[in-house]
């Protein structure tokens, strides 16, 4: 991975993602290639993780986190919570529950 000038994280359950970045320590990698100027590119699922937690696709979507994972801490490589996705129709949904 260290001789690319952009990484892309395609998307999918932002959950399983994260657990499989974290399991393999290329959340680590990433965090410091992203200090050396690497661009990381995140698409839907990619894209949350990108954020400093997942919570925010648990609060909107209980049912994806089908691994249960606990520690949602995502890579905090920007500080805005991205929900791809998102619609009015999901937040009115959500707040019947």
């Amino acid at each position: 991975m260290k001789k690319f000038d952009v990484i892309y994280i395609n998307g999918g359950n932002p959950f399983y993602l994260l657990y499989h970045l974290k399991k393999s320590g290329a959340d680590k990698i990433i965090t410091q290639l992203v200090d050396k100027g690497v661009i990381v590119i995140g698409v839907s699922g990619g894209g949350v993780v990108l954020g400093s937690n997942s919570n925010i696709v648990d609060y909107f979507d209980k049912k994806i986190n089908s691994i249960k994972l606990k520690d949602l801490t995502g890579l905090n490589l920007t500080d805005i919570f991205i929900y791809p996705h998102y619609t009015k129709e999901v937040e009115e949904k959500n707040k019947k529950i």
